[in-house]
């Protein structure tokens, strides 16, 4: 692409869409690309992984070879499955 023709890059979220324009070579739409693209971010809940403060979810202790989620407490096979689910919906 020829410096100055951009093309968009369009976010579908379930009730709206959000056009992000390509970033210049020069930089010269970086205001408008930025804020479109913390918004598209924001809708899709990855904000926190841009501004360094999502946490990562960490697995259930290991007691005996088991995961417990209290001690002495046998995770369930429900809190195993919810857990592993936060761990990937993070990664």
């Amino acid at each position: 692409m020829s410096p100055g023709v951009t093309s968009d890059m369009f976010v579908n979220t379930s009730s709206n869409q959000l056009s992000i324009p390509k970033l210049c070579d020069d930089g010269s739409n970086w205001v408008d690309y930025e804020a479109k693209t913390l918004i598209a971010l924001g809708l899709r809940g990855l904000i926190k992984h841009v501004e360094g403060t999502a946490r990562r979810p960490t697995p259930y202790p290991i007691e005996d070879g088991i995961p417990v989620s209290k001690p002495g407490k046998p995770a369930t096979d429900e809190e195993m499955e919810a857990k592993e689910e936060k761990i990937e919906e993070f990664e």
